[in-house]
C-alpha cells in the first residue's frame, strides 16, 4: 500500500507514523510536501517524495492523505480525512 500525505501538517505526520509502526514495510510513506530526508531520518526508513505531483496525477489524487492499495486486479484509490486514518 502506498500512504500519500503533506509533510508540512503535523496532523497528517503524526497519522502516517502511527500507520508506518503498525504496518511497517507492508506500507510505502509518500510525501506530497514537506521534507522527506527528515522523515526518512526520524522513522528510520526510506519516505519517498511524488516529484512533480507524477504519481498523485497519475492515480487521480486530488486531496490528501490518500491511500492507494491492491484489491485483486485494480488499484483502489481511498482519499481518507486524516481523522480517520488509523491503523
Amino acid at each position: 500500500s502506498l500512504v500519500f500525505f503533506d509533510g508540512t501538517s503535523q496532523e497528517q505526520v503524526k497519522a502516517v507514523e502511527k500507520l508506518v509502526e503498525a504496518y511497517g514495510k507492508k506500507i510505502t510513506p509518500i510525501l506530497v510536501n514537506g521534507t522527506w530526508l527528515e522523515l526518512t531520518k526520524k522513522w528510520k526508513r526510506q519516505v519517498y517524495f511524488d516529484q512533480d505531483g507524477y504519481l498523485t496525477s497519475r492515480f487521480g489524487i486530488k486531496a490528501v492523505p490518500a491511500i492507494v492499495r491492491q484489491k485483486g486486479k485494480a488499484l483502489e484509490v481511498a482519499e481518507t480525512p486524516v481523522e480517520e486514518l488509523k491503523p
